[in-house]
C-alpha cells in the first residue's frame, strides 16, 4: 500500500476512535465548562485528523507537483492544528480550577496567540512569512521552524505551569486529571522522535488519538470516584483512600466525620436547591482549609449531608483542623449572605491496632460524631429552659 492512502487509512482509523469518544461524552451530556471544552476539543482533534489524510493523499495522489495547491494544503493543516492544540489550552486552563481573573487572562493570550499563527497560515502565500510556493517549488522560510517551536513550546510551558499549579494548589483526584491532561504534548514529542526514527510515519494522527483517550479514561474515572454536586471524592473512592492507608500501616492516620446540622430544616424551609447550595459551599470551604494544612489530606462525600477528612496526623492535630473548618463554615455562611447559619457536629477518631479496616475506622468517627451532636442538642435545650 502507497504511504499517502496509508496514511488517509490511519487517519480515518483514529476518526472513527475519535467520533466513539465525541458520541460517547454527547450521550453523557455533561453540562460542566471543563467537559464543554473537552468535547469541542475533540472535535477539533476530528477535523484535524481529516485535514491531515484527505490533504496528504490529495497532495500525493491529485495535485502531484501543483505547488500551489500543496501551499494551500499546508495552510490550511497548520491552521488547523493550531485550533486543535488552542483547544486542548483552553480545555487544560479550565480544568485545572485556575482563580477566575487568572484563568481569564490566560484564555486571553491563548486565543491572541492562535488568531496571530491563523492569519499568519492564511496569508503566507502572499507575504512568503512561513511558506510559499515559487516555480513549482515549495520554500520554507526560517519563521517556519519558529511556528513548529511555539507549539510545541507553548504547550510544554503550560504544562509545567499546570503540573506546578496542581501539585501545590490542588486536591489528590484534581491533580490526578491535572497530570493525564498534561500529558497531551509529552505523547506528542515522542512520536515525533519516532517519526524521525523511521521516516514517513502518521505520528500527529496516531499521538493525538492515543493523548485523547488517555484524558478520555482519565474523564471516566472521575466520573466514577468524584461526587457530581461538591466535586470532592464520593464514598466509593474514600472507602478505597482509606483502606489503600489502612494497608501502608502508617505511623498516624485519623479520620473526621462531619455531618451539617439540621441540614433537614433547610431543605424543609429554603427548598433543595438552596441545600445544595449549602452542601457546595461546605465542600467548597473544607477542600480549601484542608488544602491550606494538608495537601495531601483527603476529603470527600460520605452521602447526603456528612463529609469525611482524612489526613495521616494524630487525633490531637485532626481536631485543630476540625475546629479550623468549623470557624471557616461559620464565616462562610456570612460571605454568602445565606438566610441560615450553617453548624457541624464532628467526630474523631485515629487509626490503632484494634482498627483492621476502613468500615471500623468510619464507624468509630460516626459514633463519636453522633454523641456530640446529642450533646450539642442538649446543650441547647438547657439553654432554652
Amino acid at each position: 500500500m502507497k504511504a499517502a492512502e496509508l496514511i488517509l487509512e490511519i487517519n480515518l482509523f483514529c476518526v472513527v476512535i475519535m467520533g466513539y469518544i465525541l458520541i460517547r461524552l454527547i450521550i453523557r451530556d455533561d453540562r460542566q465548562i471543563s467537559q464543554v471544552k473537552f468535547r469541542n476539543m475533540v472535535i477539533w482533534h476530528i477535523v484535524l485528523l481529516l485535514v491531515n489524510g484527505i490533504g496528504e493523499y490529495v497532495s500525493n495522489k491529485i495535485a502531484i507537483g501543483n505547488a500551489s495547491v500543496t501551499v494551500a494544503i499546508m495552510s490550511i493543516y497548520y491552521i488547523t492544528l493550531n485550533m486543535a492544540i488552542r483547544s486542548w489550552l483552553i480545555y487544560y486552563t479550565y480544568s485545572v480550577n485556575l482563580p477566575d481573573k487568572k484563568r481569564i487572562n490566560t484564555v486571553k493570550l491563548i486565543n491572541a496567540s492562535s488568531a496571530v499563527l491563523v492569519f499568519l497560515n492564511a496569508t503566507t502565500e502572499f507575504t512568503h512569512i512561513l511558506y510559499y510556493s515559487d516555480g513549482g517549488r515549495i520554500f520554507r522560510a526560517g519563521t517556519y521552524y519558529i511556528q513548529w517551536i511555539y507549539l510545541f513550546g507553548i504547550q510544554l510551558v503550560i504544562t509545567a505551569a499546570y503540573y506546578y499549579y496542581a501539585h501545590s494548589q490542588l486536591t489528590r483526584a484534581e491533580r490526578k486529571m491535572a497530570y493525564l491532561i498534561g500529558s497531551y504534548p509529552i505523547v506528542l514529542v515522542i512520536f515525533l522522535f519516532i517519526r524521525h526514527t523511521v521516516g514517513s510515519f502518521p505520528f500527529m494522527a496516531i499521538s493525538n488519538t492515543i493523548a485523547v483517550l488517555v484524558i478520555y479514561i482519565g474523564y471516566l474515572d472521575n466520573v466514577i470516584s468524584i461526587d457530581p454536586l461538591t466535586d470532592i471524592n464520593n464514598r466509593s473512592s474514600m472507602y478505597e483512600y482509606i483502606q489503600k492507608k489502612i494497608d501502608e500501616k502508617p505511623e498516624n492516620l485519623s479520620l473526621i466525620m462531619i455531618d451539617i446540622n439540621e441540614f433537614k430544616n433547610i431543605n424543609d424551609k429554603f427548598g433543595h436547591i438552596e441545600g445544595d447550595k449549602a452542601l457546595k459551599i461546605v465542600a467548597g470551604t473544607m477542600k480549601k482549609i484542608v488544602l491550606e494544612n494538608y495537601r495531601s489530606g483527603f476529603l470527600g462525600r460520605f452521602g447526603g449531608d456528612e463529609f469525611i477528612v482524612v489526613i495521616e496526623n494524630d487525633k490531637e492535630k485532626a481536631g485543630i483542623l476540625a475546629e479550623r473548618i468549623r470557624s471557616s463554615i461559620q464565616k462562610a455562611s456570612v460571605d454568602n449572605n445565606l438566610k441560615y447559619d450553617i453548624s457541624l457536629s464532628m467526630g474523631i477518631t485515629q487509626l490503632n491496632e484494634s482498627i483492621g479496616n476502613a468500615e471500623n475506622l468510619i464507624s468509630a468517627a460516626d459514633e463519636e460524631m453522633y454523641k456530640n451532636k446529642k450533646l450539642m442538642k442538649s446543650r441547647m435545650k438547657s439553654a432554652v429552659k
